[in-house]
């Protein structure tokens, strides 16, 4: 683990620049989404926030096309939905309690515990503030995670069952989030037959 003092001034500045919106330079960040094509069926999307389109556009591409990946249209394998994680605590509600509250609220869609303990609710991309607020409010739940990700529909879910694609796919993700740009990755990849430890080295890499 690096100590601060190891970390370099000019990422420090980069990160809270990025969090205001603009860049290191100060130039104001646009928005962009990537959609990534791994042949035969392994889609991912792309959140990028950049000063320069164009460049950050070749850069990636190249990225992109090192790991034999293309890049297309892959939007249709993902739904855009909101997403809320709660932190457990002691003598909290139960899962029915959450899911009871859940429904009360216009555009909630599903409540599951989360691996790590707590709650996670599912929402309409539009719904997520409000219902997050009211979930966290009735039940004086912490909020770990709000967010509208790509979430990939269940059935264009893709196994990853060789350590040949696991190589494949660790460069292309590690590849991209070498750059600060990318600020989210979404892939409809799951474990299929590979080991945990395989397993570990993609999911580190998404967002979902």
């Amino acid at each position: 683990m690096y100590s601060k003092t190891s970390v370099p001034k000019s990422l420090i500045e980069g990160a809270i620049a990025r969090g205001q919106g603009r860049s290191a330079t100060g130039a104001q960040l646009e928005p962009m989404t990537m959609e990534i094509l791994m042949p035969p069926n392994i889609a991912l999307v792309a959140d990028i926030e950049t000063d320069n389109k164009t460049r950050s556009l070749h850069d990636l591409k190249f990225v992109v096309k090192k790991a034999g990946g293309l890049v297309g249209s892959t939007a249709f394998y993902f739904s855009r939905r909101g997403r809320a994680v709660f932190k457990p605590r002691d003598g909290g509600p139960s899962l029915s309690d959450v899911l009871e509250e859940a429904i009360e609220h216009d555009g909630a869609e599903d409540v599951e515990e989360h691996p790590d303990g707590g709650y996670l609710i599912w929402t309409e991309p539009s719904k997520l503030m409000a219902i997050t607020e009211a979930i966290s409010k009735r039940f004086e739940l912490e909020v770990v995670e709000s967010e509208i990700m790509w979430a990939a529909n269940e059935d264009t879910q893709a196994d990853v069952d060789s350590a040949e694609l696991v190589e494949s796919l660790n460069i292309l993700l590690s590849g991209l989030r070498e750059y600060p740009e990318v600020r989210a990755l979404f892939a409809n990849i799951r474990q299929g037959t590979i080991s945990d430890d395989e397993w570990d080295k993609l999911e580190r890499h998404i967002d979902i």
